[in-house]
């Protein structure tokens, strides 16, 4: 079995080597700052360019998520996820949307951006006005048949916040480029946040002391094919 593999690792690596180029030894970054100034730093190794330029200690974020399938302030793995044997395991903590909402406020009202995965609005589409069909499905239960299922990973980059201090709608920056949203920036729903948002990833630090426990809890783990799994995979 062993050979096998490692004759089918060297299919797979001619492969994407013929159709992405090799893996660089070095690498040149370049690039213009928000004041149009121009930048490079050159003849740098990927490891090297990740501790001069990253400088982010990525275990110190920790990965908090909604699934009213499953008990809250609970941890949750799912079997088999993770690219690297032996690697650090993936975690999510599972707690209430309005907790998710109170940590993703927190972070941008610091100036940190949180990572967000779901799927913007939920009267962007009239089902009932063009079919007569009303969806009535329940998260929990969306996510129990895999109609909605975390698909994509976005930044939160902002939020408006009522007189109360109560979230109406998110700034979303998307990567796929300024021809798409405006600038490459989305607006969603605080409505939408509590049906189809599922992950956010803050720093650990911001956590309040009583939710950071809930980290060391032993995590429940769940089936390879979990929705919980599938962002990751």
């Amino acid at each position: 079995i062993r050979d096998a593999k490692s004759h089918m690792l060297e299919q797979i690596y001619r492969i994407l080597a013929i159709t992405m180029g090799e893996p660089p030894k070095k690498l040149d970054w370049c690039f213009r700052d928000k004041d149009g100034k121009y930048h490079a730093h050159c003849d740098l190794t990927p490891v090297e360019f990740y501790h001069k330029h990253v400088q982010v200690h990525l275990p110190d974020y920790v990965s908090i998520v909604n699934d009213p399938r499953n008990e809250y302030e609970k941890t949750y793995t799912v079997e088999y996820l993770g690219n690297v044997k032996g690697g650090r395991q993936v975690r999510h903590l599972n707690l209430h949307a309005d907790q998710l909402k109170t940590l993703a406020a927190s972070a941008l009202k610091e100036g940190k951006p949180a990572r967000r995965g779901g799927v913007l609005d939920i009267d962007a589409i009239d089902y009932h006005s063009a079919f007569g069909i009303d969806f009535v499905m329940n998260k929990a239960q969306r996510l129990q048949y895999r109609e909605s299922l975390m698909t994509h990973a976005m930044m939160l980059s902002g939020v408006h916040l009522d007189n109360e201090g109560k979230p109406v709608r998110w700034r979303i920056e998307n990567s796929w480029g300024e021809d798409h949203g405006e600038k490459g920036f989305l607006c969603m729903s605080d409505r939408w946040f509590e049906e189809f948002l599922y992950q956010i990833v803050v720093n650990k630090a911001d956590l309040p002391e009583d939710i950071a426990k809930l980290l060391e809890i032993e995590p429940i783990v769940l089936a390879p094919w979990d929705p919980m799994g599938s962002l990751a995979n």
